[in-house]
């Protein structure tokens, strides 16, 4: 039975922390790997998986490290013995507040981040329900009671089914697409397009929920390619920075939010694709997500298009 996504990617999280650690402290550099409740986590998750799987996990760290000291000197050029690089695995709070760094690498003032994903490249796993007012959460702007009475009208439907049957499933849910998946996801187009036309700010907004307010370094390893990808996320010019005089192999080209919504339309009956300026598109996948029938849906949010200088560096 295949592992869940949020196991593999604690797993992950760890590899890269300890595969850093090991590599640089081998290199007689001060370096100091951050024990906490945040680690152990991650190195409990990846005690579940099989010898083969942890050193998948590992190798995939592993690999980068060559390429991401040169485009980081801050990771192996110290100034002197008091000069500490620090390790740390974040807390999965810092998500909820726009961090979407998993792995971070400190020293006096200087932090990267790592986002590390295994095998997607999803930005986020938000969800809907009668209870989530997305435009706050997401925008800083509370959604319409209109919205909320669109949404009622299905969830309420939901309720009842649940209501006469408390095992009912998904599965079982009469024509779900059609009743369920396509109004909520025209009411959440209608509702984001809205707060679009009332705040101009929506467009970078949105890409601050989804891509976080800290420049880092996305991490993707992919094993039906047998590689891994490095995408740079340079929003703060902040990336790619020398460090005691000694610079990056290349420069981390800075990319810029978005300022309008071009199009935002519908695909099929689960998905909505929006494409904004400054090359950025954005697909969002409605699901169930579980098995019991429930007054709640998740979305699986992709960055299908990013600004074309984007920097991006593959491994195989």
């Amino acid at each position: 039975m295949a592992k869940k996504q949020t196991d593999t990617g604690k797993a992950l999280e760890y590899c890269f922390a300890a595969a850093y650690y090991k590599d640089l402290s081998a290199l007689k550099l001060n370096v100091v790997l951050l024990r906490d409740v945040n680690y152990l986590k991650a190195q409990a998750s990846y005690n579940t998986f099989s010898l083969l799987e942890q050193n998948l996990f590992y190798s995939a760290a592993k690999s980068t490290i060559a390429s991401m000291v040169k485009l980081e000197p801050g990771l192996i050029t110290q100034i002197d013995k008091t000069d500490i690089l620090e390790i740390s695995i974040a807390a999965d709070a810092a998500g909820k507040v726009g961090d979407v760094r998993d792995v971070l690498f400190k020293r006096n003032g200087w932090v990267v981040g790592f986002s590390v994903k295994n095998n997607h490249d999803a930005a986020k796993h938000s969800r809907l329900s009668p209870k989530i007012d997305f435009g706050l959460e997401w925008l800083g702007h509370p959604c319409s009671s209109k919205y909320f009475s669109e949404i009622d009208v299905v969830f309420n439907a939901i309720r009842s089914t649940k209501r006469a049957d408390p095992l009912a499933t998904w599965a079982s849910y009469p024509n779900k697409e059609a009743t369920v998946y396509v109004p909520i996801l025209d009411a959440f187009k209608k509702e984001l397009l809205d707060l679009n036309n009332s705040h101009p700010d929506i467009p970078k907004k949105l890409l601050s929920y989804l891509i976080g307010r800290n420049s880092f370094y996305k991490v993707i390893k992919r094993d039906i390619f047998n590689l891994v990808v490095i995408k740079g996320y340079n929003m703060n010019k902040d990336l790619g920075l020398s460090y005691n005089s000694v610079p990056s192999v290349c420069g981390i080209p800075n990319i810029t939010y978005p300022t309008r919504i071009i199009e935002f339309i519908s695909n099929n009956n689960t998905t909505l694709f929006m494409t904004l300026d400054k090359g950025w598109q954005i697909s969002f996948r409605i699901h169930s997500a579980r098995t019991l029938l429930e007054d709640s849906l998740k979305f699986d949010i992709n960055l299908i298009g990013n600004p074309p200088i984007l920097f991006t560096h593959y491994m195989f």
